[in-house]
């Protein structure tokens, strides 16, 4: 993706949807900043006015309506990178993605790394106890932690919570 900066390289940071800042520019999927009268607001206000037609938002809708949208063809590597992660993990964390019932590759995806890869731990934050459920249907209640809490519940105690959910990784102090 253009002007993409992942971050740290020990980390996998994988947005599955895109979002309201991944746009096609040229027909390349591109990332725009989200800084205050940068390129993204000018984006935007073109887009409304149709003064870019040809570029457009990349945000795919977590259905299987999604799989037929010309947008997944720019994001099928983030899928194909995403299974092949779970399989290999040893933690995963999902803030706040709901797995709906009618996102038939994701819950695959999820069910099939779960099965491959015994030895990974999973996380699960979401304010929804319904939501930390269909989890627990797919991956059951051996390797996984769920947290019914808001993101911010999740920061103001995410030490606590990962030492709960991962405690044989030794979690190293900010430096």
């Amino acid at each position: 993706m253009a002007n993409w900066y992942n971050g740290h390289v020990r980390q996998t940071l994988l947005k599955l949807h895109g979002g309201i800042n991944w746009w096609t520019v040229g027909g390349k999927l591109s990332y725009l900043s989200w800084g205050g009268g940068g390129q993204l607001n000018t984006k935007w206000a073109e887009y409304e006015v149709a003064k870019t037609p040809a570029d457009e938002p990349v945000i795919l809708e977590p259905s299987a309506y999604k799989y037929e949208s010309p947008n997944y063809a720019l994001l099928k590597t983030q899928w194909e990178i995403f299974f092949e992660r779970l399989c290999e993990a040893d933690c995963v964390i999902v803030v706040g993605y709901s797995l709906p019932e009618n996102d038939s590759q994701a819950r695959s995806r999820i069910t099939i790394a779960g099965q491959v890869n015994e030895n990974c731990r999973w996380l699960v934050v979401d304010p929804s106890e319904m939501i930390c459920q269909r989890y627990k249907r797919l991956l059951g209640h051996t390797r996984l932690t769920t947290e019914i809490t808001s993101l911010a519940g999740f920061n103001n105690e995410i030490d606590d919570t990962l030492r709960r959910a991962f405690p044989n990784v030794e979690f190293e102090p900010p430096e």
